[in-house]
């Protein structure tokens, strides 16, 4: 499948998933109000805080592996579903005690949400598929159960459900997502032959403990910032901040995707010669950027009036949160892109390190900016991390160029070349 007609995919079903979400979303948020809705965006962070834990940070190591080893793709896929699946049933335990003692009013609420998580776990498909640039066999599984979860939400709503019953959306979205991957999944692959299940899977765990902390470090200087709003300013408050939230972040399903379709091929050119680093990862990161900042320069001239539409006026505060974070959205993009590169280059402890850093940073930046400035002050200590984590120290990696690949995309992004970049993208010959 063709690098675009593989983006074409994976952004068009996210595109229109993201229309159903928005809509969707702006009915729950007004039929929930401002309180509980921030209720629900804390039993999401926190799931998405378990979800990284989960994961391991295999997503990164399997990408590369896959894309290295194909012939043991699918044994690497299966020990990996293992592996998540049996860490997932140890710590589920300890975040419910957890839950129990510190949220008991919400205990309830949080733990139907993060039930989802068992499903994730074991959902490693999508990597797989990625990996293969076969984007369609993931996309479609995924429109298809975010959209009947939407519609649960519908349904919900038009009974006067309470809040409760909102917190199954999570788990009905991953568990569907999971059986229609799954069944792509044993129709495209026949004959499968396990070798070596066990080997696979002590090398997963081994390889895997950098790259957990570097996700959850990721995820908390993420997901921090409501946690501590919460904590700190009220539910009301984090529902403000939520609604704002959800707008920046979801239009990263197109930067996203073009870095899903392109990482593949930056990665067989930079294995083969090392030398070229430069010269392929200016392209890469060059068009990253460019597609984000565009993005993102049409959502901040439309910001007050999409936070009307789809929130209400109840929400309008939110506004002003928005036009901040879609800077660190751009920022987030630009990072993960350079966290792959370097995952693929061998520098997982790096990734560790520098991530450890940031969420550290952020949740002390967030205690004083938070306490100083209230929301803003969140919107500024999570961009202050994904400066220092995204770009500023890929300048103390050793052996590679990321951080000045970076910077020089940055500043030739307004050249023709970020013109031509595009249209060899677009007509399918994009060779990096």
């Amino acid at each position: 499948m063709s690098q675009f007609k593989n983006f074409a995919w994976l952004t068009s079903t996210k595109i229109l998933t993201l229309a159903i979400t928005l809509i969707v979303t702006g009915f729950s948020a007004r039929y929930l109000g401002v309180e509980n809705f921030g209720v629900l965006a804390l039993a999401i962070s926190f799931a998405n805080l378990f979800n990284a834990l989960v994961s391991m940070g295999l997503p990164h190591l399997l990408s590369s592996k896959f894309v290295s080893h194909p012939r043991s793709a699918e044994s690497t896929l299966i020990a990996a579903g293992i592996v998540r699946f049996s860490f997932t049933s140890i710590l589920y335990p300890i975040l419910l005690i957890t839950f129990w003692f510190s949220y008991n009013d919400i205990f309830w609420v949080l733990l139907v949400s993060t039930l989802g998580s068992f499903f994730y776990s074991l959902d490693v498909f999508e990597i797989y598929y990625d990996s293969k640039g076969k984007s369609k066999y993931q996309a479609i599984p995924h429109t298809i159960s975010k959209t009947f979860a939407e519609l649960y939400k519908v349904f919900l709503i038009n009974f006067n459900a309470s809040l409760f019953w909102f917190s199954f959306f999570l788990p009905i979205w991953f568990g569907l997502s999971l059986f229609l991957r799954f069944y792509n999944f044993s129709k495209t692959v026949k004959g499968l032959k396990i070798r070596q299940l066990k080997v696979l899977a002590l090398y997963l765990l081994k390889s895997s403990l950098p790259l957990v902390l570097s996700t959850m470090s990721i995820i908390i200087y993420m997901q921090s910032d409501k946690i501590m709003i919460e904590s700190m300013l009220g539910k009301e408050e984090l529902g403000l901040y939520a609604a704002a939230s959800s707008l920046s972040n979801a239009w990263l399903i197109i930067p996203t995707s073009i870095v899903i379709t392109l990482l593949p091929s930056v990665i067989k050119k930079l294995k083969k010669n090392k030398n070229l680093e430069v010269s392929v990862l200016i392209p890469f990161f060059r068009l990253v950027f460019f597609i984000s900042i565009l993005i993102a320069f049409v959502i901040y001239m439309l910001s007050d009036l999409l936070i009307l539409f789809v929130f209400g006026p109840a929400y309008s505060y939110s506004s002003t949160l928005l036009n901040i974070m879609l800077i660190t959205a751009c920022l987030s993009v630009y990072g993960m892109s350079a966290n792959r590169i370097l995952i693929a280059i061998g520098m997982r402890k790096f990734c560790m390190y520098k991530t450890i850093f940031a969420a550290i940073l952020n949740i002390f930046a967030n205690y004083f900016l938070i306490k100083e400035f209230g929301l803003i002050g969140a919107t500024l200590s999570t961009m202050l991390a994904e400066i220092c984590a995204s770009l500023f120290l890929n300048f103390f990696v050793s052996n590679s160029k990321v951080g000045i690949s970076q910077v020089m995309a940055i500043f030739s992004v307004l050249s023709f070349k970020t013109l031509k970049d595009l249209n060899k993208f677009i007509n399918k010959k994009y060779d990096i």
